[in-house]
């Protein structure tokens, strides 16, 4: 593809900020080139179009453009989806390493380190780009197979064993192993690519509401090997606590001494004796401060020079979230008005109902529409007489219903949660169980409720009788086949300084609903204006 045939979009260093190019380049690239325009120390980079790495796979030719920004360097191809699923997004590293630069590099890193980046390098191809079975080729298996001495197969003196691996590779794959950085480009974006159009990847997207024929952005970036005295390290920071989700900084080393890309973590110790005094901890505060979020930034350490190499924004459960965004404000990361503006009101749910313990992860086997938050579990009753039966021995009962109705609202107050196979959020049970407290979920699809039967069969066959132990979520509208462990509701510190900072912007008055004695002392212990309505034909 000679440039003037270049018809698809590529980018160096920078994307402008809009949600086209998100589409067109994807998230990872648009992150990067946020931090390179904040003056974040990023490697130089271009940023491949979907549309381009598509041309690239359909022609087998890289634009001599593109590769005039990386003069004598070797590169790093990192895939940049707009939705992260399980597509290969391992980086594929040392793009460009032939038997010359290798000879440079021993006199960089070291041989011992540097024949380990070329057995990796092999390996790499062999494996994944060319997804070869080392176990028809006993001898390939062999001189790609120890990662512990990788010296031993490129001995100084001996390059014909660089060459008998070469050859068995073309062997293997009924072609010459690839020479130049070009060549070698192409076979990767080559095996990205395919990966990409296979049909499992497109049945993903198209669980994940994307399109099955969206493209993959591809992201190159300058590589960084270090020196023999200090190879280059690799580490991912987190901005978070993992456990808690409160602001902080977490440290990880990649390991691959075992050719496995393990994390170990770093203790603030060590990390004072690897980076120069201070620039971790100032730098993800930087980022934070930029991005307000939690974040997952991959560092490349060279000598003493620190690369951002990549930055992910990371979604945490609400409570997590919540306590990320109060920690960062009491620490002046952010803003107090911006912390606030950057919950949802509706996470707060998780401090007032109950929940799903986050601890697991049960199999969700149905969803509805989430009309009223909190979780419940307990036994299916599908009529008020056996709703009745079950408060009479204390045993917690779960409505379920095609729809309810105003003479259903006994049943409803002696439930712990209700299910309905009709309705939305301003049908009865849902306007009916956010008024009493109770989880509510309505609007199951795809389900056949045999009322006379006292049976709710599901799409995939299975079948919920009555008396049968299910759990509702009415914050996210999952229903489990079982008694899911719950999180009790936990009005924490968190939760009041939350309430307390509102309290300092709010601009209108709080009134509460409440028809009985009851729900004026909830009111009164949320420390609201007042009540706004009561209804005075019930009882007080």
């Amino acid at each position: 593809m000679n440039d003037t045939n270049l018809s698809s979009r590529y980018l160096f260093n920078e994307i402008p900020d809009d949600q086209k190019t998100i589409e067109e380049f994807g998230y990872k690239a648009c992150n990067l080139s946020l931090a390179k325009k904040w003056q974040f120390p990023v490697p130089d980079t271009v940023f491949l179009s979907g549309q381009l790495v598509k041309e690239i796979f359909e022609k087998k030719c890289v634009p001599a453009e593109i590769l005039s920004h990386f003069k004598n360097k070797l590169l790093a191809i990192r895939p940049s989806p707009v939705i992260d699923l399980s597509v290969k997004n391992e980086p594929f590293l040392y793009i460009g390493l032939d038997d010359s630069s290798y000879e440079i590099l021993k006199k960089r890193v070291g041989i011992k380190k540097a024949s380990q980046i070329y057995l990796n390098f092999l390996k790499m191809f062999s494996l994944t780009v060319y997804n070869l079975d080392l176990e028809n080729c006993d001898e390939l298996r062999q001189l790609l197979g120890n990662p512990k001495r990788p010296e031993s197969v490129f001995e100084e003196g001996s390059p014909n064993q660089i060459s008998r691996i070469k050859k068995l590779i073309s062997l293997e794959t009924g072609s010459n192993f690839p020479r130049s950085i070009s060549e070698q480009l192409i076979e990767v974006i080559n095996s990205i690519y395919k990966s990409w159009i296979s049909p499992t990847q497109k049945i993903l997207r198209d669980v994940s509401g994307r399109k099955s024929e969206e493209l993959i952005p591809i992201i190159l970036q300058e590589m960084h090997s270090g020196f023999e005295e200090k190879p280059v390290e690799s580490f991912k920071v987190k901005n978070f606590d993992d456990k808690t989700g409160k602001s902080s900084y977490q440290c990880f080393r990649f390991d691959k001494s075992d050719q496995k890309s393990s994390l170990n973590p770093v203790n603030k110790e060590e990390v004072s004796k690897v980076f120069k005094p201070n620039s971790l901890g100032s730098l993800i505060e930087s980022l934070t401060k930029k991005v307000k979020s939690p974040l997952e930034v991959t560092f490349l350490l060279d000598g003493d020079t620190l690369f951002l190499i990549g930055l992910k924004e990371v979604v945490l459960p609400h409570k997590k979230f919540i306590e990320f965004v109060v920690s960062s404000v009491q620490e002046n990361i952010i803003e107090k008005e911006d912390g606030l503006l950057l919950i949802n009101p509706e996470y707060l749910d998780i401090f007032l109902h109950p929940s799903v313990s986050e601890d697991i992860k049960p199999r969700v086997a149905l969803l509805g529409v989430p009309a009223s938050p909190g979780a419940a579990s307990g036994r299916v009753a599908m009529s008020t007489n056996k709703v009745i039966q079950y408060n009479s021995t204390e045993t917690d009962a779960i409505l379920i219903k095609t729809e309810t109705i105003s003479d259903d609202i006994n049943a409803m107050s002696l439930s712990k949660g209700v299910l309905t196979v009709k309705g939305g959020m301003t049908s009865h049970a849902a306007v009916i169980a956010r008024g009493m407290g109770i989880p509510c979920i309505v609007g199951t699809r795809n389900v056949v409720f045999k009322e006379q039967e006292k049976i709710l069969i599901l799409e995939d066959g299975n079948v919920i009788s009555e008396g049968d132990e299910i759990t509702i979520d009415g914050s996210t509208g999952a229903i489990y086949l079982e008694k899911v462990k719950l999180r009790p509701p936990e009005t924490t510190n968190t939760f009041s300084t939350l309430l307390q900072w509102a309290n300092e912007f709010c601009d209108i008055q709080i009134r509460a609903n409440a028809d009985t004695v009851e729900d004026a002392k909830v009111a009164l212990f949320y420390e609201v204006d007042g009540i706004g309505l009561c209804r005075t034909e019930h009882k007080i």
